[in-house]
């Protein structure tokens, strides 16, 4: 979801962006070789011992020291919008339900999906399914449909976000037909949407 959305969002800002992100993959590549992790007394460290010396080119110092924080640490982000700012220069350029379908992607799954990637325990009562108001202990085959039914939100949701991308390449490729395909797909998500989560 995020990536279509960092696509998307690319395409918006245009060449600039494009490029800078280009240069960040670049750098934290460079950094990936030599890095290291520090905990109590114990040290955990990767360095690269190729047979040449590693020559970095002005373009990667240059994409280092512009990644590179006020601290001294590798900059992680590699724009500063986060990821409203991001959908809302999105929005602004290309028609609303573009807007519309990667705002129901960030709304419907990048909270939950943050949760559970992070373990948090809210995260783990959200996928045993105790999040929900009054809750009991539920059945194995209650959560199994519970499951299910998380996983078709998340296809059909990204459906959605798909469609936005390819609206957004319809209209970067000035190609028509391709618009016209993607209401289809989108009329079609809407349908399937409303037949499973209408209740």
């Amino acid at each position: 979801m995020e990536t279509i959305i960092n696509v998307c969002f690319i395409y918006a800002q245009g060449t600039e962006a494009a490029e800078k992100i280009s240069r960040h993959a670049e750098q934290k590549s460079i950094r990936d070789l030599e890095r290291e992790l520090r905990f109590n007394t114990s040290r955990i460290r990767l360095k690269w011992e190729g047979q040449d010396e590693l020559v970095l080119k002005e373009e990667v110092k240059q994409a280092l020291n512009e990644f590179t924080t006020t601290t001294g640490k590798d900059e992680r982000k590699w724009t500063p919008e986060n990821l409203i700012k991001r959908l809302e220069v999105i929005a602004s350029k290309y028609e609303a339900r573009v807007g519309t379908s990667l705002a129901f992607g960030i709304f419907s799954i990048y909270r939950h999906a943050s949760e559970i990637l992070h373990g948090t325990l809210f995260g783990v009562l959200f996928v045993l399914g105790f999040t929900k108001p009054n809750w009991k202990p539920i059945e194995k085959t209650e959560l199994e449909k519970l499951h299910v039914g998380n996983l078709q939100m998340l296809l059909i949701i990204l459906g959605f976000n798909i469609s936005a991308l390819i609206l957004v390449l319809s209209v970067e490729l000035d190609n028509k037909e391709l618009a016209e395909a993607t209401k289809l797909i989108t009329e079609e998500l809407k349908v399937l949407f409303e037949k499973e989560f209408s209740d």
